[in-house]
């Protein structure tokens, strides 16, 4: 049912026989998948009822009010959901649509405004029929759901860039805060780095650069501060995750490649020097709040002020025809004069192609050899002069990569046995060269590149 349109009913209790014949006139929409529908009668005992309403009212596409005197004069219908559903139309998140169950003076209410069924907003129970006045407002919301359906099948979807949502501290509000912040991201379809199975390094700089190569992948940024100062680690002089990944961010801000949101909850107090220093420094000084808004909402309150500030960043675009893509090409020192055709290959059919300098367990080639590993779209291990010790650390890299990834998995990845050596692996497809064409021997990984949704990292 997850395919289905989803539909929320907020309605007065009073109403529930009107909801439930309103369902039946639905029945059918339902039984094919069309639709998915939910209302409060599906709240099981001793379920956080609040929570579960929230929950289902902040997916929906569509939200059905129903309208009677019972709800108007409802506080939690009229301050509670109304209000959020009311916000998510503005924000374009769902389509709220007023249905007029009983005659009451709606016509200043918030949703006035909006397009009411029945036709012309009368009434369902004036309607000298009332199967003739749930046969209109079905067939309205027919139209409707057949209307999200097409736009889902548009082939300009809607594009949304990754949020970086920043460590906190380990305080159980503030986990219980940043997980919050987290689904409601997820929930409209936003990316958040780094992923929870990411594997950040324990010690800087290594830490330092995961995190800036992670904010330099996002568009928008949002730390969470708590009361404590938070978990320091080696290499930093001293200084907490938190007040890192803000100054990684501050120094983006200032080159205009980055925008934040820094969120103080209005109930926190810091605890500790440093932390009364840093809140103090957030709160008061120019550059720290250089592309950036300082927040002290509640917490449902800055979720929503998250998501207005992302909503432009959102864009309608086609997906490129011939977007550049780059190739991490690894190989033994040994074997670098010899795959200047496979790297011609790779270049002249569009993509840009990285080799190592030298791939090495420290220095400048072992952070090239990372970097690759993490920001390329694609791997292709090119294996000659036999070295298997050397192969099983490649490959064993390339296993591991896509936990320290941004986007996750390569678009494609193979190992190209250019010799006459064997070798056999699950990480990576294996392209054998036929001794022949180095152009028909990689044909598959090229084809790989070039399909628009590649298949989780495999060439077929």
């Amino acid at each position: 049912m997850s395919d289905g349109v989803k539909l929320f009913y907020s309605y007065a209790h009073e109403d529930e026989k009107l909801r439930d014949e309103l369902e039946k006139y639905l029945v059918i929409l339902k039984r094919t998948g069309v639709i998915d529908s939910w209302h409060d009668r599906k709240i099981t005992a001793g379920s956080d009822w609040k929570g579960r309403i929230d929950a289902n009212l902040n997916s929906a596409d569509i939200i059905l009010l129903l309208i009677s005197a019972d709800f108007i004069s409802s506080d939690y219908c009229y301050d509670e959901e109304l209000k959020k559903a009311m916000h998510r139309h503005e924000l374009e998140d769902a389509v709220v649509v007023p249905v007029i169950l009983r005659p009451v003076n709606w016509k200043k209410a918030s949703f006035s405004k909006l397009e009411a069924l029945p036709t012309d907003g009368v009434p369902v129970t004036s309607w000298p029929q009332v199967d003739a006045a749930f046969t209109n407002v079905s067939d309205g919301i027919e139209t409707l759901v057949n209307e999200i359906l097409r736009k889902r099948k548009s082939p300009l979807p809607v594009t949304k860039p990754p949020v970086y949502l920043a460590e906190t501290t380990n305080e159980k509000r503030m986990q219980e805060y940043r997980d919050g912040i987290a689904t409601e991201l997820e929930a409209h379809g936003y990316r958040v780095v780094p992923a929870p199975d990411f594997d950040l390094a324990d010690e800087s700089p290594q830490y330092q650069e995961q995190i800036r190569s992670l904010l330099e992948s996002a568009a928008f940024s949002v730390h969470p501060i708590g009361n404590k100062y938070g978990r320091t680690i080696v290499g930093a002089n001293d200084k907490s995750v938190v007040e890192l990944q803000n100054g990684i961010a501050e120094e983006l801000r200032k080159e205009g490649r980055l925008e934040s949101l820094i969120w103080i909850p209005p109930e926190a107090e810091p605890q500790g020097d440093r932390q009364i220093a840093f809140q103090r420094y957030l709160e008061t000084d120019q550059q720290a709040q250089f592309n950036a808004e300082l927040s002290r909402r509640p917490i449902e309150s800055v979720k929503d002020r998250i998501l207005e500030k992302l909503k432009r960043y959102d864009s309608v675009i086609p997906p490129p025809e011939n977007a550049r893509k780059s190739v991490y090409l690894m190989c033994e020192q040994r074997d670098k004069e010899l795959l200047a055709e496979v790297k011609d290959f790779i270049y002249q059919n569009g993509f840009e192609v990285f080799l190592p300098p030298s791939v090495t367990d420290q220095g400048p080639g072992a952070t090239f050899h990372d970097k690759c590993l993490t920001s390329c779209d694609a791997t292709l291990i090119y294996y000659g002069e036999p070295n298997q010790d050397w192969l099983t650390f490649m490959i064993f890299d390339v296993f591991n990569a896509p936990k320290r990834r941004p986007s996750g998995e390569f678009l494609c990845k193979a190992l190209f046995l250019a010799g006459s050596a064997d070798y056999k692996t699950r990480t990576a497809e294996i392209l054998k060269y036929d001794g022949k064409s180095v152009a028909t021997s990689l044909k598959p990984f090229i084809e790989c590149l070039q399909r628009k949704n590649p298949n989780g990292g495999h060439l077929q």
